[in-house]
Parts: C-alpha cells; sequence; structure tokens
C-alpha cells in the first residue's frame, strides 16, 4: 500500500469552531447533524483552492487574499458586495468567517512538515493573510458540492466543452482554470458549483485524450436490474441518457425525464474516471488528489448507493495519492460503508488502518462544534467505529424506542 501523507486541517475561532484539528486518512467519513459545520469548512478550502488557482495562472491581477474573499461572498450570495473594494471585500469575508465575539482567527493546512495558514483579524488594516499559499500546489482538489444543480450544469457542461479545444490551443494548461472562471465571471454560476463543472469537463477531455472511441458510456447499474448509461459523444461534444429497460434514448437534460440519482452517480463515475486518467500525467505524478464529496448519495436509491459507495472505496485504494471525504448527516451512509469495510477487511485487515470516522459534535458547554475522529476495529468478522458515533447511536435509538 501507498505510503500515507499526513495531511491535517487545524483551526481556532474558525465558523462554529472555538478549536479543531482534523487528520484526514485516506478514507474518510465526515458525520454529524445539519448545521455542524461539515460543508462550511470544507466549503473553505475549496475556496482557498479556486483562489490559489485564479492567481497562480495570473487569471485576476488582484493578491490572493483580494480573490478568496469575492470568492467567498459570491457563494455565500453577497455578489454585488464581491464587486465593492478590496478592503470592504476582505473585511466582509474576516466577518464571515471569525467566530462570533471574537477578533482573530486562523485556518491551517498542513502536508507533512509543510504548512499553509490563513490568519482572519476584525478591526485591522490587513484583515486576511496568508502564508505559504504554494503548499496548494502538491494537491489536486476536486470539491462535488451539495447543490448540485443538473438541469444548469449539463447543459453548460456541453457550452463549455465546446470551448475546450480552443482554450488548449491558445492557453495549454490554463485552460481548467480559465474555464472555471468563465463560469464564475462570464455564466454567473456560485463559485464551487462552477468548479464542480470545470472538473467533469476536464475529467472528460482527459479520459477522451487516451481512448479511440467515438462514445464514452458510464453505466450505472441500479436497483431490480435497472440500468442506465450516460453517454458522452466526442465528435458532438453532448451527453446523452440510455435507459436499457425502455430502450429509451433522451438528449435533452432534464429533471422530468432524468432521475436525479442516476446523473449524481454517472457525474462521480465521470470525476473518477477522470482522475485515473489524469495520474499518468507526468505533470501530476507527484501531486496527491482530494476528492470531497458532500452530502454524498442524497438522490440515490439505496441499491445505487451502495454500489456506487463500493465502487469509490475500490478507488481510493486502487489509486495511489487518492485521498477521499465523504460527508453526511445520514447514518445510513456510515452502515453501508461498514460493510463494505467488512468486505475488504476480509481480504487484507490492514486497509483498515487507512480509514477514519469524524464526528462534528456541538458542545454546548464552550457553544462550539467540536472535531472527534477515530479508526475502526475488525473483530469476528464484524468492522466497528472504535468509539461511539453519538449521531449513529442516536438514530438508531430512536427508530428502536
Amino acid at each position: 500500500m501507498v505510503k500515507t501523507l499526513v495531511i491535517v486541517i487545524s483551526g481556532d475561532n474558525v465558523g462554529p469552531f472555538k478549536k479543531f484539528k482534523l487528520e484526514l486518512n485516506r478514507f474518510n467519513l465526515v458525520f454529524g447533524s445539519v448545521g455542524s459545520g461539515k460543508s462550511f469548512l470544507f466549503r473553505l478550502l475549496e475556496l482557498i483552492d479556486l483562489a490559489y488557482t485564479l492567481t497562480h495562472y495570473r487569471l485576476t491581477e488582484e493578491e490572493v487574499e483580494t480573490t478568496f474573499s469575492r470568492l467567498l461572498l459570491i457563494d455565500d450570495g453577497l455578489v454585488f458586495e464581491s464587486r465593492l473594494a478590496s478592503g470592504f471585500v476582505k473585511k466582509q469575508a474576516v466577518n464571515t468567517i471569525v467566530r462570533h465575539g471574537e477578533n482573530y482567527g486562523v485556518l491551517k493546512l498542513g502536508i507533512d512538515s509543510d504548512e499553509l495558514a490563513i490568519e482572519f483579524k476584525r478591526s485591522s488594516t490587513n484583515p486576511i493573510r496568508f502564508s505559504n499559499i504554494d503548499l496548494w500546489s502538491r494537491i489536486l482538489s476536486i470539491h462535488i458540492p451539495q447543490e448540485r444543480m443538473y438541469s444548469i450544469e449539463y447543459g453548460y457542461i456541453s457550452r463549455i466543452f465546446e470551448e475546450l479545444s480552443s482554450f488548449y490551443e491558445r492557453y495549454g494548461g490554463e485552460s481548467p482554470a480559465l474555464m472555471m472562471y468563465k463560469l464564475v465571471y462570464d455564466y454567473k454560476i456560485p463559485p464551487l458549483l462552477s468548479s464542480y463543472i470545470a472538473d467533469i469537463v476536464a475529467s472528460l477531455s482527459y479520459i477522451v485524450s487516451s481512448i479511440k472511441e467515438s462514445e464514452l458510456e458510464f453505466r450505472v447499474e441500479g436497483a431490480l436490474e435497472k440500468n442506465v448509461s450516460l453517454l458522452w459523444s466526442v465528435y458532438e461534444r453532448r451527453f446523452k441518457y440510455k435507459d436499457y429497460g425502455t430502450g429509451l434514448s433522451i438528449d435533452r437534460m432534464s429533471r422530468l425525464r432524468i432521475p436525479l440519482g442516476s446523473l449524481e452517480a454517472m457525474s462521480i463515475l465521470v470525476i473518477l474516471d477522470g482522475l485515473r486518467s489524469v495520474s499518468s500525467l507526468e505533470d501530476f505524478r507527484d501531486v496527491s488528489k482530494l476528492l470531497v464529496i458532500d452530502e454524498f448519495g442524497v438522490h440515490c436509491d439505496p441499491v445505487l448507493t451502495q454500489k456506487l459507495l463500493d465502487r469509490i472505496i475500490s478507488e481510493t485504494f486502487s489509486q495511489e495519492k487518492l485521498y477521499t471525504v465523504i460527508i453526511t448527516h445520514n447514518p445510513d451512509i456510515l452502515t453501508r460503508s461498514l460493510k463494505l469495510f467488512e468486505k475488504m477487511a476480509s481480504r487484507d485487515k490492514s486497509v483498515l488502518d487507512s480509514i477514519s470516522i469524524h464526528q462534528f459534535l456541538w458542545n454546548s458547554v464552550s457553544r462550539s462544534v467540536n472535531v472527534d475522529s477515530c479508526g475502526v476495529y475488525y473483530v469476528d468478522g464484524i468492522v466497528t467505529p472504535s468509539k461511539k458515533v453519538k449521531l449513529f447511536e442516536e438514530s438508531f435509538k430512536y427508530m428502536s424506542a
């Protein structure tokens, strides 16, 4: 098994957290109730990545602190405010991030012995300060946000892909960053959704470059042998949807005609295949990949959820330097994961050392969210968390009452 990097996220007075430390493993289940800060934390990290990307490729003349602040305000729905002067924008960003009642906050990302730090200060002429931002060049970040707007998403994927070849001719390696920039600032799509669309398009381009077929097929096997496929036409540069049960082939991506669960599953399959293709490229050989899936399986039926989860876990441990984070408040996802871990442990118990469960728990005394992490045990053929997962226990107590 590939040596695991030490990836640590920590901070003080950030959002709902007074003080926290989160050490990522190869496969991570981030588990907590609604509103416990799970999405908040990983959205911040993705916005930092986007800000780094835009400034690294010189797509903006502003420093990374201002770019980050503008993206944060857009993500928060404050589009008008994000266009104002940089000093005002940074102060508003600090007010969004720093814990209520505090004047100072810090967020850190550690990779082995290196550390990126972002300091936030209220009532300061320099309210946001990044240090060692180039550390982010060691990670390829893929974030699948909880708001997956498919009716918009698939239309933009086709339009953006049509421009991709000309982008590569003119701009080369900057093209994926330019796609994201175009979606945010020209098409007015929120930053995280723009990044997600750009990641899907980039994944398709990497896959297409390594095959000779005229059509890519991403097949999903659902419940009761219900099989559906998303077909990407290489020459037409658009998606088509095929239902093998009915024989229907649909060109128009609409919620009325296509189940959200199948589209969600196929989007993840596209990205997983894209990550596998990227791994073979020289520029990405030394880069670790961080895949974050927020509210996994929210639209999928139980069988599809199980099959998709199996594929994600398998890919995590078969692809080198891939670190996966699944964010959920659903105890069913934890149960399903434990069952899949049992199947893996029956072949190789050592793989369980690379699995972590992170609970986000509200502490009424400190009035903040605590992060409590644990591993998993394998005893008598059964995999269980090494600590009690409180929301998991509470859910089953309620069901059995």
